[in-house]
């Protein structure tokens, strides 16, 4: 049998032969692209690391989706064309509370927002002055969530505003164009605002650890691909470890995926915490640790807001793909 086949592919044309050989390492290619991880990536400057690791060749089984802001994520997500994804925590309980089959295992906590998500308008001065206004979110995100904490600040609720769905990356116009009074967004979109004199009457900073950045994997993919989680929580650490001795050449990296500055960048960073050692993630993630007082925080605050149902399960939580 292996002669007659090697004396059949000899009496082939040298050009069939190159077709044959292009084709398989074709269908090699495609096969090895059909089985590497789809991480989520949208824009925010903490989600940037993955994208710098998947630059540097640290996520080899993984490739980085990028989508425009963290509603269409959770779309994707439950539409099963994401296996991980870079969420908040108010997001990750959203989708366990819509499909409890799908809801996702928190592998990392990626930042924390101290206040880089911010209210801003061109023409309300003051959180006060919000009610009976036009106010921008983006439904299936944490920015109903962070409305209505803005809200309570105030003794009032998410009925003494108009509540205008809506893509992150449209409010800049909205706003300009008085479409909308105020709007709930972030990095690089705030800085657009910023740009055409829209100011901050609320942020993330009001709200300390109420918005925490995940990395969460789906129960399929934390059944069978162990190995290559670890490999893709690894290179989390290898990118902060790379920006950390690379400052310029990182700044320049992700301030080219954000459409910022460098020194816009740098500003915005000032809003965001970062916990890139396994200590601090461990402080983070164990049992009644941070992020388990967050989600059960947060969870409580989306059930009283009938974001939630009661009976939604939470996220599980490990640290065992820890370096």
């Amino acid at each position: 049998m292996d002669i007659l086949l090697k004396y059949s592919l000899h009496s082939l044309p040298s050009s069939i032969l190159t077709s044959f050989a292009l084709t398989l390492s074709l269908f090699g290619c495609s096969l090895e692209r059909a089985d590497r991880l789809k991480i989520s990536h949208s824009q925010w400057p903490g989600f940037e690391y993955l994208k710098l690791a998947e630059s540097k060749g640290y996520l080899p089984g993984a490739e980085i989706v990028s989508l425009t802001d963290q509603s269409e994520v959770v779309r994707a997500y439950l539409r099963g064309d994401l296996d991980i994804v870079q969420l908040t925590t108010v997001e990750i309980l959203e989708i366990c509370s819509k499909q409890a089959e799908k809801c996702p295992v928190i592998v990392l906590v990626l930042d924390e927002s101290v206040g880089g998500d911010q209210i801003m308008s061109l023409k309300i001065d003051s959180i006060s002055n919000l009610r009976g206004s036009k106010v921008a979110v983006a439904t299936d995100s944490f920015g109903p969530f962070v409305l209505q904490q803005a809200l309570k600040s105030i003794n009032s609720s998410i009925d003494d505003i108009r509540m205008m769905p809506m893509l992150v990356s449209e409010m800049p116009s909205a706003l300009s164009s008085g479409e909308i009074d105020a709007a709930v967004l972030y990095p690089p979109n705030s800085e657009i605002v910023r740009s055409i004199g829209g100011k901050t009457i609320f942020d993330s900073s009001e709200i300390p650890g109420q918005i925490l950045d995940v990395l969460a994997v789906s129960p399929s993919v934390y059944s069978a691909r162990a190995e290559d989680i670890s490999e893709i929580v690894s290179g989390w650490f290898k990118a902060h470890e790379y920006a950390l001795n690379n400052k310029q050449s990182a700044i320049a990296f992700m301030s080219s995926s954000l459409n910022l500055s460098p020194k816009e960048l740098r500003n915005i960073l000032n809003g965001i915490a970062f916990y890139p050692t396994v200590d601090g993630q461990l402080t983070l993630i164990q049992p009644q640790g941070n992020l388990a007082k967050n989600i059960e925080k947060v969870k409580q605050s989306m059930e009283k807001l009938n974001f939630i149902s009661s009976d939604a399960p939470s996220p599980k939580v490990t640290d065992r793909f820890l370096p």
